[in-house]
């Protein structure tokens, strides 16, 4: 039976033989050490071209198990790197590593109302106001401004899109996940329309990029939380390729559907996704005190 692809982009990762007994010694040494027996694994959820995904349950709570069909150990160890510096309220928390018959598992948290995206774009037709959406992005800006200013160096998401910012607590909280799997910048020029849409010109075309970069995401996932469209939609063949092209140019998606249409909010966006990286807000110069919060509902598009 073919499985669904999983909402939940909630990390607990299963790496394949290819990690030596040395670079695991190493990878285990920087968390708590797992047992192997405490992980109860419920029931498969998903697949993908990474593998297949489960849900679990350890030390009673419930969390994912994402199993890479060929995942090298450098991937493994790049995330294990970037998830153990990171402790914060609006990021997805590393639990720790387990090792088993030569396998390493990471166990990661679980957010069990799924996906920005799903709730924006999925069959339910959610509603939800513009308070709610602002703080959204408020916690957004906080996880993006907490590791923009990690020691001794910023760490660079690079691949931040509403299919990777996780819900939880009735829909409330958002975190920021996987912070893994963009790895390498070859890979992103045959992504999918999904992740194109979101990534900097300068990080698709392999140019010099900053933290700047996941600025740009933060203007595009803004515009569609407050437009409540897919970006890029108006186009008419809204490929990767496509957009790539026109987002090089300087085309973005189109500001007058934005739904709460103020002047503030559209000029925030364009400075947030402007062409010129440097022109840019950093995470810290983003506000919302000047954006009008009138009780506005945004509804699907039907």
């Amino acid at each position: 039976m073919k499985l669904k692809r999983p909402d939940p982009y909630i990390w607990f990762v299963h790496l394949d033989r290819h990690c030596t007994d040395t670079n695991r010694s190493k990878i285990i040494g920087s968390y708590e050490q797992l047992n192997y027996e405490d992980i109860e694994f419920i029931e498969a959820i998903g697949s993908g071209s990474f593998g297949i995904v489960y849900k679990a349950k350890w030390r009673q709570n419930v969390v994912a198990v994402k199993i890479y069909k060929n995942m090298k150990d450098t991937n493994l160890r790049h995330e294990a790197k970037q998830l153990s510096r990171i402790n914060h309220e609006s990021i997805i928390k590393l639990h720790g590593i387990c090792d088993h018959n030569g396998s390493v598992y990471l166990v990661i948290s679980h957010a069990e109302c799924g996906s920005l995206y799903n709730y924006l774009h999925g069959d339910e037709h959610n509603e939800y106001t513009m308070a709610r959406a602002l703080d959204w992005m408020r916690q957004f800006t906080q996880g993006i401004n907490h590791i923009h200013s990690m020691k001794p160096r910023p760490l660079i998401h690079r691949d931040l899109k509403s299919h990777n910012l996780l819900l939880t607590t009735n829909y409330q909280k958002l975190k920021i996940g996987d912070f893994g799997t963009v790895t390498d910048l070859r890979s992103l020029m045959t992504c999918d329309r999904g992740t194109a849409a979101y990534i900097a010109p300068e990080v698709l075309f392999g140019n010099k990029y900053t933290e700047k970069c996941d600025i740009y995401s933060f203007g595009i996932v803004l515009w569609e939380v407050m437009a409540r469209r897919k970006p890029f939609h108006h186009m008419e063949n809204p490929n990767s390729c496509a957009i790539i092209n026109q987002a090089s140019k300087g085309e973005r998606p189109p500001l007058d559907d934005l739904i709460p249409s103020c002047i503030e909010l559209r000029t925030l966006i364009e400075n947030c996704w402007h062409q010129d990286p440097e022109k840019r807000p950093s995470v810290k110069q983003i506000k919302f005190n000047n954006i009008p919060c009138a009780d506005i509902s945004i509804r699907a598009l039907r």
